[in-house]
Parts: C-alpha cells; structure tokens; sequence
C-alpha cells in the first residue's frame, strides 16, 4: 500500500483520493486497450539521446555532410566499452 500511496499511514480521505485516481487510470488504460491504442513505452533519456545522435548522423550522411569514414569515427565515439 506505501508503494502506491506514497507513505505507510495515510489517512482515510488520502487512500480514498489515492484509489479513485488509480481507478480511473485503470480505466482509461482498459478504453485506449479497446480501441487498439498500444501504451507508451517510457524510455530512458539517455536511450532518447542516443537514438538522436544517431538519426542526425544517418540524415548526414544521406545529405552528404558527412563522409563514411567521418561517421564511423562519430559511432566510434557513441560507443561505450565495459
């Protein structure tokens, strides 16, 4: 219950609150469901950063900004090693 009310005692009046908000949540999760509408992922804002980066590269190089051999370099700087 402190997961989703936030705290171990609440009142009566906060649980209540809580609960009718997570109703209507469920509620609206189970219409956009019916009417074939996919729930939004959530995605790290590093991963969103990422995929930025490499979409400018990719418009880049179509676009001729940008050599080949300049973009691997760019992707060689993107990657992290363990």
């Amino acid at each position: 219950m402190a997961g989703l009310v936030g705290h171990q005692h609440p009142s009566v009046f906060h649980l209540v609150s809580v609960l009718q908000q997570d109703a209507a949540l469920a509620e609206t999760l189970i219409i956009q469901d019916a009417r074939g509408q996919a729930p939004a992922k959530r995605q790290r804002r590093a991963v969103q950063l990422h995929q930025r980066r490499l979409q400018q590269l990719c418009f880049d190089v179509r676009d001729g900004r940008k050599t080949v051999p300049e973009t691997l370099n760019a992707l060689g700087h993107g990657v992290r090693l363990l």
